[in-house]
């Protein structure tokens, strides 16, 4: 059980569950006391999740209410990456993690994740941070809308955002995570996870981000779940920044970002029915990567592309 607690306390971007509504305490207005020994007692932003729980095991606090300059209101959040002794030796990915900040309560028993949503109107995330990255550490926040599939017995993605800090932001900067619907379904849950430093190289998982760094530091406030549609048809400009091809394809895929200085990020591929199937997520890919198929079905995939500054999702077909 100590192993289990430890994977999920420090493997960054996992999935949670809640029973709240998502539109509550998006401001990060409220806290309370975790219940965590102190001192400092632990504290979390009510119906909001952080690795502070974990406070019990010997490990440090990891994200602090702050109120020396939030972006509106009276608090924000700061979360840092520190030191966790023993983390490694228990099970865990890593020695060193990243300070999160989760929408909801993570279950331990039912591994379920999100909060209740049930709406397709959702065009993006918008929020307020500051990033105080040491060395070439990256962090991110993820937006997740999707599922549970009755018949299928599994949970389907419907709708995925991404965003990555990469660079020192010390002022309040605007952030924005759109998202990218991948199925024609309704979802009913939204997952939204934020961490300063989003490396993962865990045996069990496949990729990795950035480099995890002692001392990176991101500070969130004043989540806002937008539903407005602008003027610009930015899937159309969007797709326009990367090139996918062949289409139909046999044996791989071509992703071209057409801008050398606009490194493809993030490559996600999704099957049909909005499942994931294959991931490379890596800063030092370039800007073109060759997608081998190893041996996926034929048929229609959707493939998502995050590059440095665009985000694009276009169908393809492997024959």
């Amino acid at each position: 059980m100590m192993k289990k607690l430890l994977f999920i306390a420090v493997c960054v971007l996992c999935t949670f569950t809640s029973t709240i509504f998502a539109q509550t305490n998006l401001g990060l207005e409220a806290w309370s006391p975790n219940g965590a020994p102190g001192p400092p007692p632990g504290e979390d932003p009510d119906d909001w999740g952080t690795l502070n729980g974990f406070m019990f095991l010997g490990f440090p606090q990891t994200t602090f209410k702050d109120s020396m300059n939030p972006a509106e209101g009276t608090f924000s959040a700061m979360t840092i990456t520190d030191t966790l002794p023993g983390a490694v030796t228990a099970g865990a990915c890593s020695d060193t993690a990243s300070g999160m900040l989760f929408l909801g309560f993570y279950g331990l028993t039912t591994g379920e994740h999100g909060v209740a949503y049930t709406s397709r109107e959702i065009k993006r995330v918008n929020f307020m941070y500051k990033y105080m990255p040491v060395d070439n550490d990256t962090g991110a926040i993820t937006v997740t809308l999707s599922h549970y599939d009755t018949l299928l017995d599994s949970t389907i993605k419907d709708g995925v955002g991404l965003m990555l800090f990469t660079q020192l932001d010390t002022p309040w900067t605007a952030g924005s995570v759109a998202i990218t619907w991948i199925t024609a379904d309704t979802p009913d849950t939204l997952q939204i996870v934020a961490a300063g430093s989003a490396v993962m190289f865990c045996e069990s998982l496949s990729f990795g981000i950035g480099e995890q760094r002692k001392g990176t530091k991101l500070w969130l406030d004043d989540f806002v779940i937008d539903t407005t549609v602008t003027g610009i048809d930015e899937s159309v400009a969007e797709s326009k920044s990367v090139n996918i091809f062949p289409n139909p394809a046999n044996s791989s895929l071509t992703i071209h970002s057409k801008d050398p200085a606009d490194p493809i990020l993030l490559i996600e591929v999704y099957n049909a029915t909005g499942q994931l199937v294959r991931r490379v997520f890596n800063v030092n890919i370039t800007s073109r990567y060759v997608l081998k198929r190893k041996g996926l079905p034929s048929g229609l995939y959707m493939i998502n592309v995050k590059t440095k500054e665009h985000n694009v999702m276009k169908k393809v077909m492997f024959e």
